[in-house]
């Protein structure tokens, strides 16, 4: 390492997870408070203005900075940084777009690339690359809000035909926690979809895994991506939905996860495929973190790509520093070398992975693991 890196954190955004994602930058700029990097936290409001610098806080306030145009503030960090590190959670973040914008402004950035970024963040194509792929998913049905608007008694008739119940509902563009319910009679199902399609046009109706058990798998690596052991999660409540991630401290987390020999290098092995299949590509420092539902001695179900950045989950963050080890030897420099900058190799790739690793330090109750949740 030849000096500190210049390192633009982005959060806040146009979602409806504009909230998590500050809750993201709180955490990871503890963590690089500890390090002699030099950090430019870029908050960007719910209109899409983005604010150079910004604290969490001063995006929190009702009179934040004032905002630029994206392109501008771009421009910006061409000259002012050697690397970008998405802390944008949901649409307009992991969704492909903010990669783009990086991507034509010649800018090195931390996570998947368009393609995967794009395909991880819509729960009904990345499901159709799975099963078209061979791995394993719960049944599901996708919903658009015009059909679900027209006719709603055949909606719901044919969803339950087909799925039965319990189900869980998603808009299939936006995070693991906002929007999602599960429901239980026909009632609830109706409710779950009208709140899905307040967050988007189309909506995922999933199969409940029935004595579930989630497992956490996380991915670090470009071309040969290499697996982290499996951790569990253990939710307060009856699915790990907003509040049990960040309001209740009941909830829990086991790393490693307590399973049998036969499942545990499944799950393993199985976590590497979608970032083979959708993964970042470009050379660029990749990570993710792939959920999967199991039972003993049964199949596992991927639910999906997530999280092409660092996600503020408490209770999965305390958990999987322990097992950092089993990540630091994935983030060497030399995989880094093929991240571009402004059309040439950055110095910061040779960098990124040292930064990565201190932002993940637990240094504090809420810690920052980078790549491990969406």
């Amino acid at each position: 390492m030849t000096g500190p890196v210049r390192l633009a954190l982005l959060f806040g955004g146009r979602s409806g997870e504009h909230a998590v994602s500050i809750v993201s930058a709180d955490s990871v700029l503890a963590g690089l408070a500890q390090t002699p990097h030099q950090v430019t936290p870029v908050g960007i409001d719910r209109d899409g203005g983005w604010i150079v610098p910004c604290t969490p806080d001063q995006l929190r306030s009702d009179r934040p900075p004032p905002a630029q145009s994206a392109p501008a503030a771009a421009r910006e960090l061409v000259s002012g940084c050697d690397i970008v590190f998405p802390l944008l959670h949901g649409t307009y973040g992991e969704d492909g777009t903010v990669q783009g914008l990086l991507e034509m402004s010649g800018i090195a950035y931390v996570g998947s690339g368009v393609l995967g970024s794009a395909a991880g963040m819509d729960k009904a194509v990345m499901k159709s690359v799975f099963e078209r792929s061979g791995l394993k998913t719960a049944p599901w049905r996708l919903v658009r809000r015009t059909e679900w608007q027209n006719d709603r008694a055949g909606i719901l008739q044919g969803l339950i035909g087909a799925l039965g119940l319990p189900q869980f509902v998603k808009p299939a563009n936006l995070g693991s926690s906002v929007g999602i319910s599960k429901a239980d009679g026909r009632e609830s199902l109706a409710a779950a979809i009208d709140l899905a399609a307040a967050y988007d046009t189309r909506i995922v109706c999933e199969k409940a895994v029935p004595d579930a058990r989630e497992i956490e798998i996380a991915v670090l690596g470009n071309h040969e991506p290499e697996v982290s052991v499996a951790g569990e999660v253990f939710p307060a409540r009856e699915f790990y939905d907003y509040a049990a991630k960040y309001e209740d401290s009941a909830s829990r987390t086991q790393a490693p996860a307590d399973l049998d020999p036969a499942p545990a290098p499944r799950a393993r092995g199985g976590g590497s495929c979608p970032e083979r299949i959708c993964g970042p590509g470009s050379g660029r420092p990749g990570e993710g973190r792939f959920p999967a539902l199991g039972r003993q001695r049964r199949p596992l179900h991927f639910r999906g790509q997530h999280d092409a950045g660092v996600y503020a989950d408490q209770h999965v963050s305390q958990a999987l520093v322990r097992i950092r080890p089993a990540l630091s030897r994935v983030a060497k420099p030399s995989d880094r070398t093929g991240t571009r900058a402004r059309g040439r190799t950055s110095p910061a790739a040779q960098r990124v992975a040292h930064v990565a690793d201190r932002a993940a330090s637990p240094t504090r109750e809420s810690t920052a693991v980078c790549g491990l949740r969406r």
